[in-house]
């Protein structure tokens, strides 16, 4: 679905949807739609998609159209008997496909009759009546997920010398590879079945008498309190400034990676931060520099898991991102770049991703793992993450995309 019918793209406004809705739009226009579709607010809009499961948003659209009665509509909804007669439905998980055809649709017969009679824009019939609540479009709140810097829409260049972008090293190791940091952060299981629940169990890590939980639980209480808190661990000190910001350790890298191995909670006190000078720590920069909790979190996270999962994991069930990490400044992972592209795409499922991208399940857990500890991936538990299907039939488009921001991130390194 490219920009051809008209040569402009269908303005499309969305009712009954929360920011982090409008941003799942705005994604699969900018991605799989190609930019044929643009997510506007309501008085701009030449098409309409109704969240009928969201109270009110039907009678907001029936007040919409009596300002614009020619704006067609496309409901949405997980209960057909919700709908009422005479309009296009479809059932959630919306197949993208799916929508973006029937927006297709609309697109032409815009086009069709801008041709024959008035203009595209005098179909709205604009009043100078108070209009119904617009939705803000700008993506700046703070549920949204932004997108990679430098992809605000799609860009897609051409692999040099025949190469795959997305099998180029940008972040993350190439194709295949399986350096000696690869198995230090992501371990050497083989993949296992994982419809078997027994043999999925086995990757589940608890880090609750870890030096990753005490770290977590030191991060929790200085963001909460505003004051800083510390975990005190074999005669060091580690403290987390608040804010995401640098993490004092004076441990050495090699005394905290076998501390990562280590169990028992009483090993790890977390407690407020004194001055140094009233604990008697030793004084002087810290001996491994972390510029910001996240690539601390994201470390001691790779170190502890290696390969396996926070305890809990649904693998089948969708993650999501909540926003792009900074790749340049965390431990490498395998394949990062890529995954991190699918979900921030659209919140998949472990097994989703493995499946897609052709890669060794210890590579996308050691990712949600760190990404998890940082505080950047989660289970998907809102509607929005459950709005459009995942379909293994749109392994091409996906690769398309995922190769065009691959390629776009790659130039921004090397620059």
């Amino acid at each position: 679905m490219g920009q051809d019918a008209g040569g402009q793209p269908l303005r499309v406004g969305v009712i009954g949807a929360t920011d982090r809705v409008r941003e799942r739009f705005r994604a699969l226009f900018e991605g799989t739609g190609r930019g044929a579709c643009l997510l506007v607010d309501l008085p701009a809009a030449e098409a309409l998609v109704v969240d009928i499961d969201q109270e009110g948003a039907w009678a907001e659209c029936e007040a919409h159209r009596l300002r614009a009665p020619k704006t067609p509509v496309i409901l949405i909804g997980a209960d057909p008997r919700r709908c009422p007669p005479g309009y296009p439905y479809l059932a959630k998980p919306i197949v993208p496909k799916r929508l973006l055809s029937e927006l297709a649709a609309l697109r032409e017969a815009l086009a069709m009759a801008g041709d024959e009679g008035p203009a595209r824009g005098d179909m709205l019939q604009p009043t100078t009546e108070a209009q119904p609540p617009a939705f803000d479009s700008s993506g700046s709140s703070g549920s949204a997920i932004p997108r990679p810097p430098g992809c605000e829409s799609t860009v897609t260049l051409a692999p040099r010398g025949g190469a795959d972008p997305l099998t180029d090293r940008v972040g993350s190791a190439p194709l295949g590879a399986d350096t000696a940091d690869a198995a230090e952060y992501c371990g050497h299981a083989d993949d296992v079945d994982l419809g078997d629940p027994a043999r999925v169990a086995r990757f589940f890590l608890s880090v609750d008498d870890r030096l990753l939980g005490a770290c977590r639980a030191a991060v929790s209480r200085t963001n909460a309190s505003g004051s800083p808190w510390c975990v005190r661990v074999a005669g060091g000190v580690i403290r987390p400034e608040a804010a995401g910001g640098p993490v004092h350790c004076n441990l050495a890298a090699h005394t905290l990676r076998d501390l990562c191995d280590a169990q028992g909670a009483d090993q790890f006190v977390v407690e407020p931060a004194a001055p140094p000078a009233e604990r008697g720590e030793r004084q002087g920069p810290a001996r491994q520099p972390w510029d910001s909790t996240e690539a601390f979190l994201w470390q001691v996270a790779l170190w502890t898991y290696r390969g396996r999962l926070p305890s809990g994991t649904a693998v089948h069930g969708r993650v999501y991102l909540t926003r792009w990490p900074n790749l340049t400044r965390l431990a490498e992972i395998p394949h990062a770049l890529r995954i991190a592209a699918l979900w921030l795409a659209q919140p998949v499922s472990l097994a989703f991703t493995v499946d897609m991208l052709g890669i060794p399940q210890r590579y996308v857990f050691a990712f949600y793992g760190a990404a998890h500890a940082a505080g950047l991936a989660g289970q998907a538990r809102r509607a929005a993450d459950h709005l459009f299907e995942s379909e293994l039939g749109m392994r091409a488009e996906s690769r398309h995309l995922l190769a065009g921001v691959a390629a776009r991130l790659r130039g921004l390194v090397g620059r």
